[in-house]
């Protein structure tokens, strides 16, 4: 396992503070080293997430409904639960950001790939190596 240079560190909160700009919900952790963040305000896009650690790992993941859910309620002893089956397509995107100023950039390339991808109307959606 190799250490990594704390003087080659990305700077979490800046990054933070970047997503939240972006229109992003974030929150940067020191204790665990990196940046989370989530849009789920995109109309009929699900839920996007990105996470990015201290050395510029980073993973997306763009979440959203292929298909009607099917729901129903269930009297479990003396609870009632709501029980939801939901079709989705995961989408998921990892590299390594190389310096705090490409975040913008690495941002727009990500929503304009996740758009390409989980529109039910492309060929890549579609499965089409073309």
């Amino acid at each position: 396992m190799s250490q990594f240079d704390s003087s080659g560190d990305l700077d979490l909160f800046r990054l933070c503070k970047q997503m939240l700009q972006a229109g992003w919900d974030a929150y940067a952790s020191d204790l665990a080293g990196e940046v989370a963040a989530r849009q789920d305000h995109l109309p009929d896009r699900g839920t996007w997430t990105l996470t990015i650690d201290r050395s510029g790992r980073w993973r997306f993941t763009a979440t959203s409904k292929i298909g009607m859910a099917d729901g129903r309620e269930l009297v479990q002893g003396s609870h009632t639960w709501r029980l939801l089956k939901e079709k989705q397509q995961v989408l998921t995107i990892s590299g390594r950001l190389s310096s705090q100023d490409d975040l913008a950039d690495l941002l727009a390339e990500l929503t304009q790939r996740a758009l390409q991808e989980t529109n039910p109307t492309s060929p890549e959606a579609e499965g089409d190596p073309s």
